[in-house]
């Protein structure tokens, strides 16, 4: 504003007041952008990225070394200046779809822009009760899968069933998925991670599932029946459970 009207007054009588604040404390970084939220447009993944829960996911990924390791972002662009392999980086928006997919079995509902997914879901995922180990997880599986795209292993005709595909594995590994605030979630999440860390027996159950959802003929698949429960459901009955699942 000063710029497109600096014809209309003198530039060096205008003093203009700047404050700046230096701090290593993050809590105290938190406190500024909360403050102002108000004034300025904040992203809500950068709201979110706040939060004692994800500060805690972010620690618990580091967890997992070697083949399974995975670098949570919780901030934008946190991992930009460093090393890391992008494909093992986590947004926000990723792990919401991973997990709503996984683990509420709802991957019809995880199309769309990040707030409109974040507001569907927000009274399901990052509950401070959750066992991170089930973000993680479905974050791998992930990982795991794209992987398998980018190397033409699994054809990319299937891409617009990825988050399906994420629920299927899972049910097809592990059975029906508990709440993630369970002690069952544990020994659940670790047999899927023991197949996840093995890409030839994940690509197998891919593979298995795939083969199971042609049968008959592919479902129809385009940016409208991907958003539908009823394909949802097709896909459940045509890849059961195995019993030693259920």
């Amino acid at each position: 504003m000063l710029f497109n009207s600096r014809k209309s007054f003198d530039p060096s009588k205008v003093l203009v007041p700047i404050k700046l604040v230096s701090t290593q404390d993050e809590e105290i970084v938190n406190e500024i952008i909360r403050a102002t939220n108000s004034q300025n447009e904040v992203k809500p993944e950068q709201l979110e990225a706040m939060t004692e829960f994800q500060k805690k996911l972010e620690l618990y990924f580091r967890t997992y070394p070697g083949a399974g390791q995975l670098y949570y972002e919780r901030r934008s662009k946190q991992w930009v200046a460093s090393a890391v392999e992008k494909t093992r980086i986590v947004t926000i928006p990723n792990q919401i779809k991973a997990f709503a997919s996984m683990f509420l079995s709802v991957p019809h509902r995880v199309a769309g822009y990040y707030g409109t997914v974040r507001e569907r879901m927000q009274n399901q995922i990052f509950k401070n009760d959750h066992r991170p180990i089930a973000y993680y997880t479905s974050a791998l599986a992930l990982y795991r899968l794209e992987s398998l795209f980018r190397n033409k292993s699994i054809d990319a005709v299937w891409k617009p069933l990825k988050w399906y595909l994420l629920m299927l594995f899972a049910r097809s590994v592990g059975g029906l998925p508990p709440d993630a605030a369970s002690k069952e979630c544990e020994k659940y999440c670790q047999a899927l991670i023991e197949v996840l860390n093995d890409p030839t027996r994940a690509k197998d159950v891919f593979d298995g599932i795939l083969h199971a959802i042609s049968v008959g003929g592919p479902p129809e698949i385009n940016k409208d029946s991907v958003k539908t429960q009823s394909l949802r459901d097709t896909l459940n009955e045509r890849v059961p459970i195995p019993t030693v699942a259920k």
